[in-house]
């Protein structure tokens, strides 16, 4: 498990995450399994917030979110949003990823995920979460996340001298040249949907 040597910030004294609006969000966490999403998401599917609609404010991801009552279909509009959008985000875009990258850590260790290592180099973290035979990985490259599952069906992985290494499994990469709070809130919903003991692996090949 984690522990103080890993990640100080989460466990001292002077910053534990009790004093962090992600250390009680599962609130935040409900509202995204029940399909709430940013007005980025939904101008991503082609819809845009209807006038006048506020939505409801995320302490912990520090974003609005909106259920799809408050949005309606206007593709051309939607994609012109999008396309302003994608310029300012490149400016922050550093910045949005390490901050991201801090708020997933600290869930992970919430959902009783393990510190892990291994064999090789790519992963500067690593992350394990075991639920019967089904074991999923997220992995922290420099650039982005890997996400592995292993099942019965989805070939296997080694452990030698307390270190991983991996055969095949069913893999989905994420680069941060994609949005970052995209990336942090599919991980979200994917760990749910895990922890129920839930298909997760048609959510995997829906972003392949």
């Amino acid at each position: 498990m984690p522990n103080l040597d890993h990640y100080p910030q989460y466990y001292s004294p002077d910053g534990g995450p009790w004093d962090d609006p992600c250390w009680n969000n599962d609130w935040e966490i409900e509202l995204l399994t029940q399909g709430y999403k940013t007005m980025a998401q939904w101008n991503d599917l082609g819809r845009v917030i209807k006038s006048g609609k506020k939505g409801i404010y995320l302490s912990c991801a520090r974003r609005y979110v909106f259920d799809v009552q408050e949005t309606e279909e206007n593709i051309r509009l939607a994609k012109f949003f999008s396309k302003k959008r994608n310029k300012l985000i490149q400016v922050d875009r550093k910045k949005d990823n390490i901050a991201s990258k801090d708020k997933l850590i600290l869930f992970l260790i919430r959902n009783k995920f393990q510190y892990i290592q291994t064999v090789s180099n790519v992963w500067k973290d690593a992350f394990k979460l075991s639920i019967k035979s089904n074991h999923l990985f997220i992995l922290f490259r420099k650039n982005g996340v890997d996400i592995k599952l292993y099942d019965d069906e989805l070939g296997e992985y080694s452990i030698k001298m307390e270190k991983y290494s991996f055969l095949s499994g069913h893999r989905v990469s994420f680069s941060y040249n994609e949005s970052s709070m995209s990336i942090f809130y599919f991980i979200v919903q994917l760990v749910s949907v895990f922890n129920m003991e839930g298909n997760i692996r048609f959510m995997m090949e829906s972003v392949e």
